[in-house]
Formats: C-alpha cells, structure tokens, sequence
C-alpha cells in the first residue's frame, strides 16, 4: 500500500535567547528540543575559554532559528546538554562578506548582502531573542490522502 510523507508547517517550539561568539567553532546548543534533527554518532570534547572543564558535545543537530521575521538555519550545530547558554559561531554564518552595524544597545548582522540577525549588546555580548522552528513530518496512508483529494474512493474504483 501505497504511503506519503506530509511536513506540517514550522511551528515554534520554544523561545530564548542565544550570544553570536566571535570566538566559537562551531554553533553550539544546549536542549534537543532545539533541533529539526539529531544525530548522536559524533562525540566531541570542548574546552571553554575559561578552561575550567571540559564539555561534551553528544552529536550534531540541525537548528531552525526564527528572530526578526527572518530564518536561519544552522546545519552541523553541536548539541551539548550541560552548557549553560546556547552559542551562534559568528565565522559559521556567513561565506565572504559580513557587515555589522552597531549603536548604543543593539545591532544587525548583514551577510552576503542579506540581514540575518539582529539583537542587543550586553556586556560585550552580542546577545539575540529567539524561537525555534520545529517541523512535524508524518506518515500517512495513501487512502485518507485520496479521499482529502477529492478522487474516487475505493469502492468505486473496484
């Protein structure tokens, strides 16, 4: 029997706030729920700026961000449970070209021609209001989406 693969519409899934890090490797998330897909298949040791212990990075997921009517999504992003406050790699978002525009509270982040985040300074940080966008995928079977179609049902096909 024939089967179909329906993707409902992102929905947000939590809220938050995260800091854009110039000194980051890697996007860095801290809840599953964060993530559209989780793989648990790469373990990696990371060493804070402060140095004082280590944290583990359980695998790599992918992020759908929603700040300001924009999306970005974050591919390859580590998911490590024990830190504190979810991180954006600033050299990650972008390929060649990024502008930041600044003033007293708040600024924009311009890459390849496109604003992609914008958000608040505090204490030297650049820190960004968010939601998460989730996508609910299921599978369903072929006769519920034949008959939601308006075709023929079965018995009237026999």
């Amino acid at each position: 029997m024939a089967q179909a693969l329906y993707t409902n519409a992102d929905q947000i899934s939590s809220s938050g706030q995260l800091v854009v890090d110039c000194g980051a490797t890697h996007h860095i998330f801290h809840s599953e729920s964060a993530s559209t897909s989780l793989s648990k298949d790469t373990t990696l040791t990371i060493t804070p700026g402060d140095s004082s212990s280590n944290l583990i990075a359980e695998g790599m997921v992918t992020v759908n961000l929603l700040s300001n009517n924009q999306i970005l999504k974050l591919l390859n992003s580590l998911f490590v449970p024990k830190l504190t406050c979810n991180l954006v790699s600033l050299l990650k978002i972008f390929d060649k070209e990024l502008i930041i525009n600044r003033d007293d509270n708040s600024f924009t982040l311009i890459a390849e021609g496109k604003e992609i985040l914008q958000g608040k300074t505090e204490n030297n940080l650049m820190k960004v209001d968010y939601h998460l966008l989730t996508s609910n995928n299921t599978i369903a079977k072929e006769s519920p989406w034949h008959e939601r179609l308006g075709h023929a049902g079965r018995l009237i096909i026999k």
